[in-house]
């Protein structure tokens, strides 16, 4: 009798333990997935109100289409900063510029800890990685600066003057856009990425305020044109420049009608057609027939625009009145048509999608 009391409790305790390793089994895999809540979606930046408060950045997930706000203040207590001017997703980390703040932000792209901060850096606007090793910051004060990417300081600086913008490194070189921060501009800047060093400043456009690259390796660049309030006639047509890196000459121009300053560009997935911002709204740019379009595909304006390789949609900021929370629309790029939209923080003004 005892000895099959002593075999019951066995069994018993054996299912008892292997219930217990099941639920610590369970939880690992629970805590596995709450381990990197921004793995898979879309980083909206919001520059936050002007000179005052903070930026933010808004995670959208396209699974379950959830809005989390501030993740960067969730995930590490304190505010990002103002105003929030880009974000580059390089190497499992995002690099978030604040240009009031004077530094960019280095976070983990899965959880959105801080891993970093650079700063000595004035007036930052974009990043651009150049390797592992090196990356690329543009600073409105006339400069590249060259950052180390192993501590995140600053090693040296690249005077290329005018107000250095949006870059794309590309064919051994770094193309930077002299965009119109505090004067107009009309210029792209090439500076050689193996030693650091300007190569040259080319004249391609009034005003270049965005460029990307396409499937054939040329770059598009938006030129918004000049908006002269005081001398009306002095106004100039936004155009798109095509713009080849291996030749560092431009090949064509097209003139898009009408001026706007800040003008947008983004390109789709299979890098051959671009879209653009004018006033009245988004319009499309088959790079293999280039044809400028008299009709926008998307009858709307925006501060800015993303394209989604994941889903194919063309994604809008609108700021609203720059001062409440501001919304994001997302569009079929087949027809134009609204797929729907989210509400973001203030002043969205770009997209990362991870």
């Amino acid at each position: 009798m005892k000895t099959k009391l002593t075999k019951i409790l066995s069994v018993l305790m054996a299912v008892i333990l292997s219930f217990s390793a099941c639920k610590k089994e369970k939880q690992i895999i629970d805590d596995d997935s709450d381990a990197a809540p921004y793995e898979t979606g879309v980083f909206v930046i919001n520059e936050g109100p002007f000179q005052t408060g903070s930026g933010t950045v808004t995670f959208y997930d396209r699974s379950t289409k959830t809005v989390k706000q501030d993740i960067f203040e969730t995930e590490n207590s304190r505010p990002l900063g103002n105003v929030v001017q880009s974000i580059t997703i390089y190497n499992d980390k995002a690099y978030i510029v604040v240009n009031n703040g004077s530094k960019v932000e280095v976070v983990d792209v899965k959880t959105f800890k801080s891993v970093g901060v650079i700063d000595s850096i004035t007036l930052p606007r974009f990043f651009a990685a150049i390797n592992s090793s090196k990356a690329y910051i543009s600073d409105w004060t006339g400069k590249i600066s060259v950052v180390n990417l192993s501590n995140y300081a600053v090693s040296s600086s690249i005077n290329v003057g005018g107000s250095p913008d949006k870059m794309i490194v590309t064919n051994g070189n770094a193309y930077v856009i002299g965009s119109a921060g505090f004067t107009s501009d009309s210029t792209l800047h090439i500076i050689d990425v193996a030693n650091d060093t300007k190569l040259n400043t080319l004249v391609i456009g009034d005003n270049p305020s965005d460029m990307v690259l396409d499937v054939n390796g040329k770059i598009w660049i938006v030129c918004g044109g000049i908006s002269d309030w005081v001398n009306p006639g002095n106004n100039t047509n936004a155009t798109l420049v095509k713009f080849n890196p291996s030749t560092n000459l431009v090949e064509q121009t097209y003139d898009l009608g009408s001026t706007n300053f800040g003008a947008k560009i983004t390109i789709n997935a299979a890098k051959t057609k671009v879209y653009y911002t004018l006033a009245n709204g988004i319009y499309e740019f088959d790079i293999n027939n280039p044809v400028v379009n008299v009709q926008p595909i998307i009858a709307k304006s925006f501060y800015n625009i993303g394209f989604d390789n994941a889903s194919g949609y063309i994604y809008g900021a609108d700021p609203k009145d720059y001062s409440s929370n501001g919304w994001v629309y997302r569009y079929n790029t087949s027809n134009g048509t609204p797929v729907d939209s989210f509400q973001v923080g203030v002043i969205p003004t770009g997209f990362a999608f991870n």
